[in-house]
C-alpha cells in the first residue's frame, strides 16, 4: 500500500515524419514513426516502463513494430530538471523490408541491449518534456530471405546532439 501511494504513472511518446528524394527523377519517400510510451515510477529514483514503436515508409511498403521495456534510474534532480539513465532491451520486427545489399529480404528482426541517457524538464505538475540523448549499447540485425539468413552485429557509443529523441509526458 505504501508503494502505490508513492507511485506515479506517466504516458507519452514521440512522433516523427521525414522525407527523402533522390536527384534525377527519383521518387520521394516519406517515413513515419509513432512511439507511445507508458511508465510507472516506483519511487523518486527508480521507474519501469515500456515504449512501443510503429514505423513505415510510403515506398516499398516497409513496416516495423518494436517493443522496448526499460528500467529508469534518476541519479540527479535539481528543481524542475532531472537526469536519468534508461537500461533497455529492445526488439524490432521489420516486414516488407526493402532491398538490403542487393538482396530483397522477406523480413528482418533487430535486438538491442544498452543504456540511453536522458534529461527531463517538469513543465507543470502534469506535463514533462523528456529528451533521450544518444545510446551506449549493442545490437544485432537478422535478415531472412529465400530460406537463408544473415546476421549483422553492431555496437554504438553515441552521446551527441545528432541523436536526440524528444517526448512529451503526461504524469498522473
Amino acid at each position: 500500500m505504501a508503494l502505490s501511494a508513492n507511485a506515479q504513472v506517466y504516458v507519452g511518446g514521440g512522433l516523427s515524419i521525414g522525407g527523402q528524394k533522390w536527384d534525377k527523377g527519383g521518387k520521394e519517400v516519406t517515413t513515419y514513426k509513432l512511439i507511445p510510451e507508458i511508465g510507472y515510477n516506483l519511487n523518486d529514483k527508480v521507474g519501469v516502463g515500456m515504449a512501443f514503436g510503429w514505423q513505415g515508409a510510403t515506398r516499398g511498403n516497409a513496416k516495423a513494430f518494436s517493443a522496448n521495456p526499460y528500467v529508469r534510474y534518476t541519479f540527479f534532480r535539481s528543481g524542475k530538471v532531472s537526469v536519468f539513465l534508461d537500461g533497455t532491451i529492445g526488439y524490432t520486427y521489420i516486414y516488407n523490408t526493402p532491398v538490403i545489399e542487393d538482396v530483397a529480404c522477406d523480413n528482418a528482426s533487430q535486438t538491442f541491449i544498452g543504456v540511453k541517457p536522458g534529461v527531463a524538464f517538469s513543465m507543470s505538475d502534469h506535463f514533462s518534456l523528456v529528451a533521450h540523448i544518444g545510446t551506449l549499447g549493442w545490437g544485432q540485425t537478422k535478415l531472412d530471405w529465400d530460406g537463408y539468413s544473415r546476421k549483422l552485429s553492431e555496437w554504438e557509443i553515441g552521446v551527441d546532439g545528432n541523436n536526440i529523441a524528444l517526448s512529451l509526458y503526461y504524469n498522473f
